[in-house]
């Protein structure tokens, strides 16, 4: 018999939404952000946490003195999750074995939360609203620079650690990946072997690399990717918004789902992003930055709501 239940968002018995605990946990994996940044904490109507800066070091003190006063600064950032929303349309027939819309959901709906999460967190068009942190702030450093890949890498790190950060992770988009990929040295060989970007480990300059489709932003010029001090960053799933509808009778599109047999799943959730600075991030371009880079598109997969 076909399970309803597998459709459930919470059951109330288990206190456990099973098939938003499988789409998320895909959708995590999916992600280059969820995957690079550590996970938050965050409530519905958004909440303010401290970006502490405290890299005091411990010192050696004589016995019978004071012991060193730290003097951290604290900077407070208010974090906001704007729902991401994505509906799906199936045959009618699936209404039969709820079963067998649960095995399309995870076929379909964790790609699609992440590449949606990752265009906006990415800047690929512009904020959902306040509180929600883009990377498109960050600075720019050529890919494709005359002195090298490498020469290109280095600045970014340096970048990174200018602003007292550490450069510990990149999202590359595929055309970032290939550029990487045709640098070659004085001999004309391949400096980066296709194991360490193309393997199910990437890795790029010695640090883990997301491979992500949407870490390509077109513009004069186009981002490739970025590189960043993931760890000054966090990105939040509000447990509650966890949420799965379906209808039979809407218009999708142009569409009358009740006139052509369909129905329509739609699945959403309340997602947030935060950095501590955009000084601790780079994009990375296939050209020289430029000072006023273009306007974002609008959004044109999915939807974001306040």
């Amino acid at each position: 018999m076909p399970n309803p239940a597998l459709l459930r968002p919470y059951d109330p018995a288990t206190g456990l939404r099973p098939i938003f605990d499988s789409i998320f946990k895909k959708a995590v994996d999916s992600s280059a952000v969820m995957t690079l940044a550590p996970k938050m904490n965050i409530t519905g109507n958004g909440k303010t946490i401290a970006i502490i800066n405290d890299e005091d070091d411990a010192v050696p003190v004589v016995e019978g003195m004071k012991k060193p006063e730290l003097n951290p600064t604290v900077e407070p950032k208010y974090v906001v999750p704007y729902t991401f929303a994505k509906i799906f349309t199936m045959s009618k027939q699936y209404r039969r074995d709820y079963s067998a819309i649960y095995q399309e959901l995870m076929k379909r709906a964790p790609g699609a939360i992440a590449r949606g999460f990752d265009r906006a967190v990415f800047g690929a068009y512009s904020s959902p609203g306040t509180g929600f942190y883009q990377l498109s702030s960050a600075s720019g450093v050529n890919l494709a620079q005359t002195e090298g890949v490498w020469d290109a890498l280095v600045e970014a790190d340096t970048a990174i650690a200018v602003a007292d950060g550490m450069l510990d992770g990149w999202a590359l988009s595929v055309q970032g990946r290939a550029i990487v990929l045709r640098a070659k040295d004085n001999n004309g060989m391949p400096i980066y072997v296709s194991p360490s970007l193309t393997g199910s480990l990437p890795s790029l300059y010695g640090l883990p690399a997301k491979i992500a489709k949407r870490a390509y932003i077109p513009g004069t010029p186009n981002t490739v990717g970025f590189g960043g001090d993931w760890s000054q960053s966090g990105y939040g799933i509000v447990g509650s918004s966890y949420n799965i509808d379906i209808a039979k009778e809407a218009t999708i599109n142009g569409v009358n789902l009740f006139e052509n047999n369909l129905i329509g799943v739609r699945v959403e959730a309340d997602l947030a992003f935060v950095m501590a600075d955009p000084a601790l991030f780079v994009k990375l371009l296939d050209g020289e930055p430029v000072d006023e880079p273009e306007d974002p598109e609008d959004p044109g997969e999915g939807e974001t709501n306040g």
